[in-house]
């Protein structure tokens, strides 16, 4: 009979003390906070981003995702010259565009890692490119088409996600560059 109550009694607790862990973790992340948001990374608010101007930053907590766009490639059976280590954080090209909204590009080519410089010289109304590739001269658009050079793949794009009026970037998530060259 002893060990019956000892045994209820230690079932009993264990049942509270989770319950008490239940309901600490609800409290900390609130009703209206899915944890799949906790961990993206706030770029920049909406309402600074002109139309067709580019925005550069350097964000430390993206660095990697060209080794994940890469990857992606590969399994696709294109092996590239492959990513850099970015220790300082990966350059981001983040433009609004006028016809399908706000775009984030690594700001490095897909093809050799290499960085892009922003062309556009802070001017809505650029030509038929926007970024270049420092080593190779691989020139893209602003919606990161390949526009000349040796480069045959759009740029890699990050994944976003845009709430109260920021734009949000998805740290572990990256659209891979395609193909854009036809016969390829």
């Amino acid at each position: 009979m002893r060990r019956r109550l000892t045994r209820s009694f230690f079932a009993l607790s264990a049942t509270a003390a989770a319950s008490v862990v239940v309901i600490a973790v609800a409290a900390v992340l609130g009703p209206g906070v899915r944890p799949s948001q906790s961990d993206e990374i706030g770029l920049v608010r909406l309402e600074t981003l002109r139309p067709n101007e580019v925005v550069r930053l350097s964000v430390k907590e993206l660095s990697g995702l060209d080794r994940l766009a890469n990857a992606e490639r590969e399994r696709g059976h294109m092996t590239l010259w492959g990513p850099r280590s970015r220790p300082a954080g990966m350059p981001i090209l983040l433009v609004l565009a006028k016809d399908d909204g706000v775009h984030a590009f690594l700001g490095v080519d897909p093809r050799t890692g290499c960085e892009l410089d922003e062309k556009t010289g802070g001017v809505s109304g650029v030509g038929s490119f926007a970024f270049v590739d420092t080593c190779h001269g691989t020139a893209y658009d602003l919606s990161g088409r390949p526009t000349r050079g040796p480069g045959i793949w759009f740029l890699d794009e990050l994944v976003l996600h845009i709430r109260s009026g920021i734009v949000y970037a998805e740290p572990h998530k990256v659209i891979a560059g395609a193909v854009a060259v036809p016969g390829y």
